[in-house]
């Protein structure tokens, strides 16, 4: 089955709820940091999805 709109792809092995995301920092030598409204976890963006995650959430949320 496949999963709704919100839910992205952001490295190999995570996908992540965009509507969760707070916040994403972004890092030009490897992956970026991803932070989630309400608690203290992240994830790794790497750069080959970091473009994707940013045109999907960029324009909602607050990129570092």
């Amino acid at each position: 089955t496949l999963l709704p709109r919100n839910f992205i792809r952001i490295s190999k092995s995570c996908i992540i709820n965009a509507s969760a995301v707070s916040a994403v920092k972004k890092n030009l030598a490897g992956a970026s940091t991803v932070y989630f409204a309400g608690t203290d976890k992240v994830a790794y963006a790497s750069r080959s999805y970091f473009k994707n995650l940013c045109q999907r959430i960029g324009d909602i949320k607050n990129i570092i």
